[in-house]
């Protein structure tokens, strides 16, 4: 299945992205206060994978729903001239926020938008030490806020 990026959204957003969290919400307003944005479009809340079939017995729309309300969720994704950014906002993360950003980036190169690069960006307030390394091999950076 293809990327589904949704709206787009200019860098001076400032409203409450659809689905966003509270905690995901002020990690995302710390980020900006720290990274100013040089993107040239937001997406939130995009869409990768296939979602969960609910069968033949229901009605399309009811299915095409369901599919996108179940597909996996990226929480923003930064468009830039030559790449985008896959940003996940995790509070407190860990091994997990690593592993979804890892599922993202593997979905999203079975449907890509178009051929630019894509980067990965976890966005966190605390974070251990002993999981740096599994960001460097995975080529995710990380951005304490």
């Amino acid at each position: 299945m293809a990327v589904v990026l949704g709206q787009r959204f200019g860098v001076d957003f400032a409203g409450l992205p659809a689905h966003m969290s509270a905690i995901d919400f002020v990690l995302w307003q710390r980020y900006k206060r720290q990274a100013p944005l040089v993107a040239s479009g937001l997406y939130f809340d995009v869409s990768v994978g296939e979602g969960v079939d609910v069968g033949q017995a229901v009605d399309p729309g009811v299915a095409r729903a369901w599919s996108r309300l179940t597909a996996h969720r990226i929480d923003v994704v930064e468009e830039h001239a030559d790449h985008w950014v896959i940003l996940e906002l995790r509070g407190a993360a860990g091994p997990g926020a690593i592993g979804s950003l890892v599922v993202y980036r593997s979905l999203w190169q079975v449907g890509p938008p178009d051929d630019r690069r894509v980067d990965l960006v976890l966005v966190t307030d605390t974070f251990s030490d002993n999981l740096r390394s599994s960001l460097v091999a995975q080529g995710i950076r990380l951005i304490l806020v």
